[in-house]
């Protein structure tokens, strides 16, 4: 019966595209992720080992281990102009999907952040709102629950979820903003703060995202799409001089479609090692055998056993033996 239980989190941030568990934890992204929400990955390790520098924003890319193994990836952007920084994805194995692991690795994330010293005003993610919140992805389902019990808040107010490039016509939707500052919560936000978010994710980020990819007619009809979003948000705002209200949902009534397990986090037992098996009969033998050996040399050479043959016969077996007791004792305290 095992008494003693453990798991092991851990995030690595990746700045090389050709890391060997960032292809595998981008493999994962790639295979869990809604096509409708998925960035390309050829753009995404583009941006990995381009943005490092950059004025306008950096990528984030972290390979997510448990127990030492990778089950998943998550992908977070800073801006620097806003400081602002965008949770974009955090996928993980299907049999992961579970309450506490999304929470821990969110944690992680978060205290990358904070140990490296970079300056944030808000963390800030996208929730589709499809048919008013009744079509929306299973990703976006699972993170309702989780931004939830991580204290985000939805800002009541028209936004737009940018199209991923010209060919995902499914990626460009109404959506909500959910946003968390580091201080604590807030119960508003004033209408030019929400502007200049947008505007920083649109202009700042999204508009130099696709440079690299899109051809220059592609890129002037790219903008035409974001010029359009943020015309139609900032017109929304045209009589509004409140400040946005900022709602917290109560995380026990949130419907959890995507069925979030809370059921235990898988455990994967390690194999007790039986290589103890042959290695106790080893020391027990090997002194038969070295003496066997050593009776013989001394045969050979015409030697008879002396007193000082024996006292290093002794030495040779009173060495071993408590070298035996020793492994013995030290295998039954690991088990």
């Amino acid at each position: 019966m095992s008494n003693q239980l453990e798991h092991k989190f851990a995030i690595k941030s990746v700045s090389r595209a050709s890391d060997t568990d960032y292809l595998k934890a981008l493999k994962i992204y790639v295979e869990t992720t809604p096509f409708e929400i998925r960035t390309k990955s050829n753009e995404i390790s583009y941006w990995l080992e381009n943005s490092t520098g950059r004025t306008d924003f950096q990528v984030y890319a972290f390979v997510l281990y448990l127990n030492g193994e990778v089950i998943g990836f998550s992908m977070t952007t800073y801006i620097n102009r806003t400081k602002i920084v965008i949770d974009e994805y955090l996928a993980v194995l299907e049999n992961y999907r579970n309450q506490t692991i999304f929470l821990v690795y969110e944690s992680l994330i978060e205290s990358f952040y904070s140990e490296n010293g970079i300056e944030i005003s808000y963390y800030i993610t996208e929730i589709s709102n499809k048919g008013s919140g009744t079509e929306i992805d299973r990703e976006s389902q699972i993170a309702l629950k989780i931004l939830c019990l991580k204290e985000y808040g939805k800002i009541e107010a028209l936004y737009y979820a940018l199209p991923l490039g010209i060919d995902n016509h499914e990626s460009n939707f109404q959506a909500y903003l959910y946003i968390k500052e580091g201080t604590g919560q807030s119960k508003s936000l004033n209408k030019d703060t929400y502007l200049n978010i947008i505007y920083s994710m649109y202009y700042d980020y999204w508009y130099n995202w696709y440079t690299p990819f899109l051809e220059s007619a592609q890129f002037e009809e790219y903008k035409i799409t974001i010029d359009k979003c943020w015309t139609s948000i900032k017109e929304s705002f045209l009589n509004e001089i409140s400040p946005l209200p900022i709602v917290y949902s109560n995380c026990s009534q949130i419907d959890n479609g995507a069925q979030v397990s809370m059921k235990p986090i898988p455990i994967k037992r390690q194999k007790k090692s039986r290589i103890w098996w042959m290695v106790v009969p080893t020391i027990i033998i090997m002194p038969i055998v070295l003496l066997f050996l050593y009776s013989k040399a001394l045969d050979i050479l015409d030697i008879s056993l002396t007193t000082t043959n024996n006292n290093l016969l002794g030495t040779l077996i009173t060495a071993t033996i408590p070298a035996l007791i020793t492994f013995i004792i030290a295998k039954k305290s690991d088990s």
